[in-house]
Parts: C-alpha cells; structure tokens; sequence
C-alpha cells in the first residue's frame, strides 16, 4: 500500500492518551517519519476525528485537539511547542496559546520553555485521563483501579494509591461538566464520579471488602461503556446528546436527542 494512503484504524485514539503508543508503533512499522507527520495533520485537518466526537461543545474538542496533537508530536521524538501544535491540529497558534494558559492552572498542562523562546506544551496524568473519560477508552483508569484493588486486598494504605484515585475522580469530574445537567451523556459520567468517590472514602476508612466491590462494579461498567463506543465507531455511529424529556416510565426517564439549534 503506498505510503500516502495507510489507514489508522481508530483515529480517535491520537487523541486518548495512547496517541503516542498509536504513533510510535507507527515509526516502528517502516513508514517514514514524514508521511506519519501528513497523515496525523490529515486526520485532524479533515475533520475525520471532530466527526466521532459527537456532541461536546466546539471549545471541549479543540481542546482534546491540543492534547492529541502534543502526545502525537512527543510520539515522534519531537518538542510540542505552541506552533507544532497548531501545525497538527490546525488550531490558531494564538488560540493554543491562550488555552495553554487557562489550562495550566487547572493541571491539565505543563509549560516550559524551549529552544528559541518557543513554549513546549504537554498534556498532564489528569488531562490524559480527562481525554480517555470522554472518549470512552478506559484502559488507564482500569490499570489504576486494578492497582489500588491489589494494595488494599494485600491489607496495606498507600497514600500513591489514594493520590491516583483523586486524579481520576477530578478528571470524571471535569469531564461531566462538558455535558449539560439534564443529558444521560452527564448522568453516565456522574455516576462514574460518584462511584470513584465513595471508593475514595473506602479507601480511606481501610474497608476492603467495600473498596474491591465498588472496585468490580466501576471496571465492569467502564469496560461496558468502551465495548459500546468500540462497536459505535465500527457502525460509523457519531454520538448523541441525550436530553431528560421529563416524561417518566415507572421510576425510568425518558430521553430523547436534544435538537440542534
């Protein structure tokens, strides 16, 4: 097959935080580093990725945008500098730069200074995370929950464990708020957080049996939750925004997709 035309089979993937996994098994594969660089900057470019993403607001994609296209660079051996990401995502420079700015203090970039007065940005443990969430790829926060599952079933408190739990229930809580209150896209990620944060009190209170059952229940629904985006993206399927109708079915509610203004 030409260089021109090799598929990634899921696109979406530059942007979870595997994207550097993605791209460097690409470099292994024989292609050179230029045609990976055009065909990276063609997904993003051609809108192939805003596509699946559905229903997050433009603001929420562009930012996934700039953690994908840093990741992808990083996967390159080379520096994510405000320009190179602007290159790959096809963003504004003065727009990754202002995001840069209003992301850092929330932990999900870190800024430092490179060659030529440039500025290198990369995608943080918990923006990493934040991407994965929204996405539906889980297999980072599974790793974690599997971790903490093994600290605590050998009887021991790890405050790492505990640091860990608390990234990922600040990134199930950044995520939901990209999805307005009265959406099922809300309640799903809602119910992930709630649960992340009754394991932390688990945790805390050292009640094992507690922390490895809510353990389970968080992996089955989470892996559920990725086999069904998995086999939407195989379907061409683009998510929906699903609103509360406010009509009830016994103690169910009823949602609709929301309508597009």
């Amino acid at each position: 097959m030409p260089e021109s035309i090799f598929k990634i089979e899921r696109p979406t993937a530059l942007l979870t935080s595997e994207g550097g996994t993605v791209v460097r098994s690409l470099t292994h594969s024989g292609r050179t580093q230029k045609s990976i660089e055009m065909k990276i900057r063609q997904i993003f470019v051609s809108g192939e990725i805003k596509d699946s993403l559905g229903p997050a607001k433009e603001f929420t994609n562009q930012i996934l945008g700039i953690f994908g296209a840093s990741r992808c660079i990083i996967g390159l051996d080379r520096e994510p500098t405000v320009s190179t990401i602007a290159h790959f995502s096809n963003l504004n420079r003065n727009l990754v730069s202002n995001f840069a700015s209003a992301l850092e203090p929330m932990g999900l970039i870190e800024k430092k200074h490179g060659p030529k007065r440039s500025e290198i940005i990369s995608p943080t443990r918990l923006a990493d995370l934040y991407s994965d969430i929204i996405l539906g790829s889980s297999g980072a926060v599974i790793e974690t929950l599997k971790q903490v599952g093994l600290v605590a079933s050998s009887g021991q408190s790890s405050l790492i464990q505990l640091e860990s739990l608390e990234i990922i229930e600040t990134a199930f809580d950044f995520a939901k708020q990209i999805y307005p209150s009265n959406t099922l896209n809300y309640s799903i990620i809602d119910n992930f957080h709630d649960q992340i944060v009754m394991l932390i009190g688990a945790v805390r209170r050292e009640n094992v049996e507690e922390a490895k059952k809510i353990i389970d229940e968080l992996i089955d629904g989470l892996k559920a939750r990725a086999e069904a985006r998995r086999k939407a993206e195989e379907m061409g399927l683009k998510p929906l925004l699903l609103q509360d109708t406010g009509e009830r079915v016994g103690r169910g509610r009823v949602f609709r997709p929301a309508r597009k203004r």
